[in-house]
């Protein structure tokens, strides 16, 4: 009978979401009222959609943590996915859109061979590959930018709208959805947790932890490649530097969701969260025309106060 990992409303309300999203609605409302063009259409539309790009890269990396490990390819496939997507627009928009995804089904399963296969470190070999990956972006395009003047519906899922909502949101709620479902509800979710807590122990119980590597690090590279096409649809343009740093801001988002939980592994919902303040974070500095260092200082102090707090569980865990 698998572990039943499903959160209760008392649940959430001593984990922290309530109070994080308190958080985020009260930094809201005061860049509301002393930002001019925070509480815009425009503004809020931007916001969800970068928001959107970054969540959804971010749920994919969100499984991979669950299980114990790390994946800093992210920024890079995203980057290497959206030049290979622009680069083919004007000649297939539909090669455009399944290329990219097949290329991160590949990404994904060579760093799931490699960690979960070979068991190498993840820390080490993610962030190996992602220079290689960005290297790969670097010679496929020559240094250069592409860029495209297509207008039909493949440009459409990154600038179109659907009832009045963008259509980057909407395909962003509907993968935490299934994200979540699929964490709290599901035997492959029970497996995600039982590798991540001990994948010896997983191994005992039928469980067969390469697998579930392999796989966690195919569906983080498939939607880091998402991500990617639905950037380059939203900007008809894609360029070496794309998605560099990315890999960095869904790292944190990702840690911002895994500290309001039981457990330092990430769900599905602490990562809307994460990615939701981080963006609006962002978002607000550039409109206030803050020096750009300001950014890194707050990340950085961000990724600081959630290391503190893993170290405190630590020293407090019973172990």
């Amino acid at each position: 009978m698998r572990q039943k990992t499903s959160v209760s409303l008392g649940e959430i309300r001593s984990f922290g979401y309530i109070e994080l999203l308190g958080i985020i609605l009260l930094y809201s409302v005061f860049m509301s009222l002393f930002v001019p063009g925070f509480f815009t259409l425009g503004n809020l539309t931007n916001i969800a959609i970068n928001a959107s790009i970054l969540g959804i890269m971010a749920s994919g990396v969100t499984f991979v943590m669950i299980t114990g490990n790390i994946d800093l390819t992210c920024g890079a496939v995203m980057t290497l996915s959206a030049c290979v997507s622009c680069s083919i627009i004007d000649f297939s928009p539909l090669l455009a859109l399944i290329v990219p995804l097949l290329i991160g089904i590949f990404l994904g399963q060579v760093n799931g061979l490699l960690i979960g296969g070979l068991r190498f470190n993840s820390f080490i070999t993610t962030l190996g590959l992602l220079y290689i990956y960005q290297a790969l972006a670097f010679l496929f395009t020559s240094s250069h930018y592409f860029s495209s003047t297509y207008t039909g519906w493949y440009s459409a899922l990154g600038q179109g709208s659907f009832l009045g909502i963008p259509v980057p949101l909407l395909l962003f709620i509907i993968i935490v959805i299934i994200f979540f479902f699929v964490q709290e509800y599901s035997a492959f979710g029970a497996k995600l947790f039982a590798v991540g807590c001990n994948p010896i122990n997983a191994g005992f119980s039928g469980v067969q932890p390469m697998k579930v590597t392999i796989l966690v690090y195919i569906i983080s590279s498939l939607c880091s490649s998402f991500a990617g096409v639905l950037l380059c649809a939203r900007t008809m343009a894609a360029q070496p530097k794309t998605g560099m740093g990315f890999e960095f801001d869904v790292f944190i988002a990702v840690m911002i969701g895994g500290i309001i939980s039981s457990k330092f592994n990430g769900n599905a919902i602490g990562t809307l969260l994460g990615v939701l303040l981080l963006t609006i974070l962002k978002n607000s500095f550039s409109l206030m025309r803050l020096w750009s260092g300001v950014e890194y200082i707050v990340e950085g102090a961000v990724l600081f106060l959630i290391i503190l707090i893993q170290l405190k569980r630590s020293s407090g865990d019973p172990k």
